[in-house]
């Protein structure tokens, strides 16, 4: 049986008509191979739409052609009001590869929050905005849990957003790959890595994927007085205890290294203004504010130290509308 894959992606529309994207007579060829033929379709607002295919079916060069990162060979994209894209790879030339798929998306629909969340999928990126992916591979994993998200706008100009994840179950249920040190024709160092892989493989919780993890943010825009249009934001995100790495050299049960147990707070300003006609975007976003020293789970070997999560970081940008 093939593996079936199914991917949401984020094409984030925002318009106040009735039309909002279009689809007419779509064509699209991958290695000179026509994967999408002759395809009409509308998506009207609030309308939300999965594709699901089979691996190589074209899921992602369609909407490549969808979200305007690539060429159709036939036929027209219509896309009308606000538009955005999240692509399978969400990392964009020129930014820093820590930057989080959440904040891409969030940028999309002009809310920079730096907010990031990871559950047990593929990328290890869960994103609120509305990406999620979901992966088959040769291991049987069970991941069982609760979510809860919850948005509140008290006030016209200030909103808090949060969401929180209690994962109770992660584990590896089946592994292919790893032998029975008692199959036959194994030889003597064979069995004792088949033992020594069935061991962390399935005595352990699954590597990067924290018990509990939460996230808070807050947003304010001021709307009177010099400081008018500036927008504040302070969130802040929590993740238990996590293994980084099921092998002998992150043994957790034996003193080995872990990541999680933090508690980071991130932060951000921005304020429009104009010169000569051109509105301007100014923005300021720090992570992690106090320089905490943390692990979340993605840092690795260097010069045979390891390194966790990055320290204060900031980014500086202007945005420019014609």
């Amino acid at each position: 049986m093939p593996l079936v894959e199914v991917v949401v992606y984020a094409l984030i529309l925002r318009h106040a008509g009735c039309l909002m994207l279009q689809v007419q007579g779509l064509s699209v060829e991958v290695g000179g191979r026509l994967i999408v033929d002759d395809i009409s379709f509308t998506v009207m607002p609030r309308d939300k739409v999965g594709l699901v295919g089979r691996n190589g079916a074209g899921k992602t060069s369609l909407f490549k052609v969808l979200g305007g990162a690539a060429e159709s060979s036939g036929g027209k994209v219509l896309r009308k009001g606000g538009f955005g894209y999240l692509p399978q790879d969400p990392r964009i030339a020129g930014v820093l590869d820590t930057r989080m798929a959440v904040t891409h998306v969030l940028s999309g629909r002009q809310i920079d929050e730096p907010v990031n969340y990871s559950a047990p999928n593929k990328g290890g990126t869960y994103s609120t905005a509305g990406g999620i992916r979901w992966y088959s591979n040769s291991s049987e994993r069970k991941v069982e849990g609760t979510e809860l998200e919850v948005i509140w706008t008290p006030l016209r100009n200030y909103q808090l957003f949060a969401n929180a994840s209690w994962l109770w179950t992660a584990e590896t249920i089946n592994d292919p790959t790893i032998l029975d040190p008692n199959t036959p024709g194994l030889t003597a160092a064979q069995k004792r890595q088949h033992s020594q892989n069935s061991y962390f493989a399935y005595q352990f919780r699954m590597p990067n994927v924290p018990e509990y993890r939460f996230n808070l943010n807050n947003r304010y825009t001021f709307t009177d007085g010099a400081a008018r249009g500036l927008t504040v934001t302070l969130g802040a995100r929590y993740a238990s205890v996590m293994n980084i790495s099921n092998d002998i050299n992150f043994n957790s049960k034996r003193g080995g290294l872990t990541a999680g147990d933090y508690l980071v707070f991130d932060g951000s300003v921005a304020y429009p203004w104009e010169v000569f006609g051109v509105k301007v975007s100014t923005s300021l976003q720090v992570s992690n504010l106090t320089d905490k020293e943390h692990n979340e789970g993605s840092g690795g070997l260097r010069d045979a130290t390891f390194f966790g999560s990055p320290p204060r970081t900031w980014w500086f940008s202007n945005s420019l509308r014609f």
